[in-house]
């Protein structure tokens, strides 16, 4: 029971760290490719 508790934690925390992970670099990709349009652009 307990160990069935420690792994659906695991897995949350893994699930959790990869969707912030996943939102962090899509708005790294975002900013990114704005300044690559600004720099082109102007």
């Amino acid at each position: 029971m307990i160990s069935i508790f420690l792994f659906y934690f695991f897995f949350i925390f893994i699930f959790y760290f990869y969707f912030l992970f996943f939102i962090f670099y899509f708005l790294f990709f975002i900013f990114y490719f704005l300044i690559w349009i600004f720099i082109h652009v102007t």
